[in-house]
């Protein structure tokens, strides 16, 4: 199993590292279509990606981090234990 990082979350999404971590800092907008991805990887809400504000995006991603049941699976592709 790998660690959870901004980087290997962003790689599964599809985007570069520095975009997530401007949506993360509130620097750029998510966009409204790669929202449902990211909570789909993460299980953040996509309305939080969307509109969250940055405090609310930077305590969402601290829990997903934390979260023990966050791992990355042999393939390399974000899953929750808990399913």
């Amino acid at each position: 199993m790998q660690k959870v990082t901004q980087r290997s979350v962003a790689r599964e999404a599809g985007i570069k590292a520095y975009f997530l971590n401007h949506i993360l800092k509130s620097r750029r907008q998510c966009p409204s279509a790669l929202a449902p991805k990211l909570e789909k990887l993460t299980g953040i809400d996509r309305t939080v990606w969307v509109w969250g504000s940055k405090e609310e995006k930077r305590e969402a991603w601290n829990n997903f981090i934390s979260s023990k049941s966050a791992t990355y699976s042999a393939e390399g592709k974000c899953s929750d234990s808990l399913e």
